[in-house]
């Protein structure tokens, strides 16, 4: 018996596969028109998109949980929309390096040492075995000096387009990490405040911490940090308030603009230390 277009899909999304897909195939008469449905909502022409999705979105989910450490719930606290959204501002030809480093795949000497034999010591200090954190963190003076450059660029860049006691939390984060990855806890300047815009920036806080402060330097940032920016946005002096929908349309240029600074911020960082490895 065969099945109705619309049964005949909703089967196939429920468990996608290629075999499900020729079993749907075969199911349907060759001159059909095929309905695609899903959450009972008609699909049209977002078919290219969702297929993959369907296919690959949940073992993708649970292999970024693994190597992250995450529970569910702190997955679903990552941005990825902005993320999304800051990917696919860069050229197609850029996005594997971008992919490598959001994902720390990078080619540090504890990896050659694993793989290759080599010495797995951080070639800047030589005391330590390199692996991306060390990277970050090493305390040899030039690298100090390269990393602190660097991160004054990032700065100055973000306080151009983020309010002031949003732009201290980000960086208190980013400074209690850089001097210590292995704290438990991460203390928020705003921490204790009554005043509800305050307390946003808090919440936004926890919820980085719990991701995790150097997932952000890949791009892993919290959802909470643009409602954070939509409570404590300032319009410039002499200007008109804008309305909330503006607000919201800022805030998500820049949670895309966050995730690529920090990108940026994280290749000039890699690109120091492959200069000490190759010259």
């Amino acid at each position: 018996m065969l099945l109705t277009p619309i049964q005949a899909c909703q089967d196939y999304l429920q468990e996608a596969s290629p075999a499900n897909l020729a079993s749907l195939l075969a199911q349907l008469p060759p001159s059909h028109v095929i309905t695609v449905v899903q959450h009972n909502e008609i699909q049209y022409s977002t078919l290219r998109a969702l297929i993959p999705h369907t296919l690959h979105c949940k073992p993708l989910q649970c292999k970024l949980q693994q190597d992250n450490q995450w529970a569910a719930q702190q997955f679903s606290m990552v941005d990825w929309v902005a993320y999304q959204r800051a990917f696919r501002k860069h050229p197609r030809a850029h996005r594997i390096s971008i992919a490598k480093l959001s994902h720390s795949l990078w080619n540090t000497n504890k990896q050659n040492h694993r793989y290759h034999g080599e010495t797995s010591l951080c070639p800047s200090c030589r005391l330590i075995t390199e692996d991306v954190t060390h990277i970050f963190t090493c305390t040899q003076p030039d690298v100090v000096e390269a990393r602190t450059s660097a991160l004054a660029i990032f700065k100055t860049i973000m306080r151009k387009s983020t309010p002031p006691s949003l732009h201290d939390s980000i960086f208190s984060g980013l400074d209690q990490w850089f001097t210590d990855p292995t704290l438990p806890d991460y203390l928020a300047p705003t921490a204790g405040s009554l005043l509800p815009q305050l307390q946003c920036i808090t919440k936004a806080f926890q919820a980085q911490s719990s991701i995790g402060w150097e997932g952000m330097f890949r791009g892993l940032i919290a959802t909470y940090w643009t409602d954070a920016y939509c409570h404590t946005y300032e319009s410039p002096s002499g200007k008109k308030h804008p309305t909330p929908s503006t607000i919201s349309k800022l805030s998500r240029q820049w949670s895309t603009q966050l995730i690529t600074q920090l990108w940026q911020f994280r290749k000039s960082v890699w690109a120091y230390r492959n200069a000490v490895v190759h010259g």
